[in-house]
């Protein structure tokens, strides 16, 4: 009795299908990719500037570092390089700078509660060893 059934039902879901047209799915086509010898896009600029300069915090050359960091801010504003930049002021023992810079990063970046206390009390942390 069971197998009549699906039989049954089987041949009624052909039949819907048959009547219904083919089964095709249609797939927007996608745009044109974009020539090879493309120009790079500010933020392509702002992202490889950004690249050199963590490198060059590898390399421990921090002033040019910085550098690279600014110049990809102009190309696209980044929050986040304000900790890089805050960080290689440190590096380069200029705590004055370190210390208002890593400010900005507080201010303006999206930071945990967390975070916001830690960067906090490196901010004193630098600026009491700048008066002494």
């Amino acid at each position: 009795m069971r197998w009549l059934l699906l039989l049954l039902l089987s041949s009624a879901c052909a039949e819907r299908a048959a009547a219904s047209g083919p089964n095709v799915i249609e797939v927007p086509q996608a745009g044109k990719a974009p020539p090879v010898d493309a120009a790079p896009t500010e933020a392509d600029e702002a992202r490889r500037l950004m690249l050199e300069g963590r490198q060059l915090v590898q390399e421990r050359a921090f002033a040019e570092a910085i550098t690279k960091f600014e110049a990809s801010m102009k190309k696209v504003p980044n929050v986040e390089l304000y900790y890089d930049i805050g960080s290689a002021y440190e590096q380069l023992g200029e705590r004055q700078k370190a210390a208002d810079t890593y400010e900005i990063y507080v201010a303006k970046g999206d930071l945990s509660h967390m975070d916001k206390m830690t960067m906090e009390l490196r901010i004193k942390q630098l600026r009491v060893a700048e008066e002494q």
